[in-house]
């Protein structure tokens, strides 16, 4: 077992928001790390791991300060977005100069089977995990307290690191985790804290997840890597109780990380679950999800569902483009996202509020379309998002 010189090993995990809030953004994905981590004996007894959850108006120094003025870890491991890559990408190199037999591991969107460009950019760099992470960070975490070398890999599916001679090597990429269930929820296990130093919930919203995957091809989408593939979903009985432990702490909101929720009836029924709990504890007042691209009968049952309880929401059309020739590179003319305008009437006649998303610059699309179609939908919604 590797041995350190202040007792059990450090593993930092590192998160930063997007926006500047009053209150935190929930590092569900960090928090999924965690409780996957822990829920391994070895990992339990020989690591002490943190999370560290930045706000999206923390500066380099700030985060700086907070990771290293205390004690110093063994591994840091981030969750990379397009807003903090430079800046983690910097942290990685602080962490080096502090640590250089530490190791530094990147995962999420921005980086997943970017390691060529990653490790050129921040050369500190030691792993790129390319697919779900919390069965291959465990792995990692293991490996490290075996006294593996980070240029000794192979035997980890889903990643890539240099080699001793400074290559660049993929690991094969293992099939998606069929069952959700054996990942263990970062909500019942308490390894995300949920409340402030006051005694409130400390997040703007309770981030949850009912199900993984996207079973389309956008062109310009990656969600998580699962593009292309079935839903998977997660046992009811554990969503419904995690929005119990989320409600019984005053979550104001719930926003769901779903591709596409409203297309499967389990979505009903969490919606179900979500109106008992309502009135069970009083919370959560809202629902905040990305919605089905293609509304069926489920759908509208939804919807309804949330007006008649009294359970507020925001209807999003993800149109990106009015445009038929970036529709076809898009991928997205299996889809009947077009068919808006009465989606549009109905929404509003139900008195619900509804915005509409667009992409400025979509291969196919030119200045004159772009605007053309944006005067078209903002004759109809009262917001768009470009």
């Amino acid at each position: 077992m590797r041995q350190t010189n202040h007792g059990k090993a450090r593993v930092w995990l590192v998160q930063k928001g997007v926006w500047d809030m009053p209150k935190e953004s929930m590092p569900l994905a960090v928090g999924y790390l965690k409780a996957a981590a822990l829920a391994n004996e070895t990992i339990r007894e020989n690591m002490q791991l943190e999370i560290f959850n930045f706000d999206g108006g923390d500066g380099q120094i700030a985060m700086a300060n907070a990771l290293f003025s205390q004690s110093i870890p063994d591994v840091m491991a981030f969750s990379v977005l397009g807003w903090n890559y430079r800046m983690f990408g910097t942290l990685a190199e602080t962490f080096k100069q502090i640590n250089p037999a530490g190791w530094v591991i990147f995962g999420g969107n921005h980086v997943a089977n970017q390691a060529e460009r990653v490790m050129r950019d921040y050369p500190m760099v030691d792993v790129v995990v390319n697919c779900e992470g919390e069965f291959v960070f465990r792995d990692l975490l293991l490996e490290y307290l075996q006294g593996r070398s980070k240029h000794d890999l192979s035997a980890i599916s889903g990643i890539s690191y240099l080699d001793e001679a400074g290559r660049l090597v993929t690991t094969t990429e293992p099939p998606r985790i069929h069952d959700l269930s054996d990942v263990p929820s970062p909500i019942l296990s308490g390894t995300i804290p949920l409340l402030d130093a006051a005694g409130d919930f400390r997040y703007d919203v309770g981030l949850m997840e009912t199900s993984r995957g996207c079973p389309y091809s956008c062109a310009f989408c990656f969600w998580g890597g699962a593009v292309g593939q079935k839903l998977r979903v997660f046992p009811r009985e554990r969503l419904r109780e995690e929005l119990e432990v989320l409600a019984f702490y005053k979550a104001p909101g719930i926003a769901l990380c779903d591709s596409n929720f409203g297309m499967l009836k389990s979505d009903l029924e969490f919606v179900e679950d979500l109106v008992h709990t309502r009135e069970k504890f009083g919370y959560p007042r809202t629902l905040i999800t990305s919605w089905a691209k293609n509304k069926s009968a489920n759908f509208y049952n939804i919807v309804k569902t949330l007006k008649e309880n009294d359970m507020h929401s925001s209807f999003t059309l993800a149109l990106q483009t009015l445009n038929d020739t970036a529709l076809t590179l898009m991928k997205r003319r299996n889809m009947r996202v077009n068919e808006w305008e009465e989606l549009v009437a109905w929404l509003d006649e139900q008195g619900l509020e509804c915005y509409a998303e667009m992409i400025w610059g979509a291969p196919g699309d030119t200045f004159t379309l772009f605007l053309e179609g944006y005067d078209r939908l903002a004759r109809r919604v009262p917001r768009i998002a470009t």
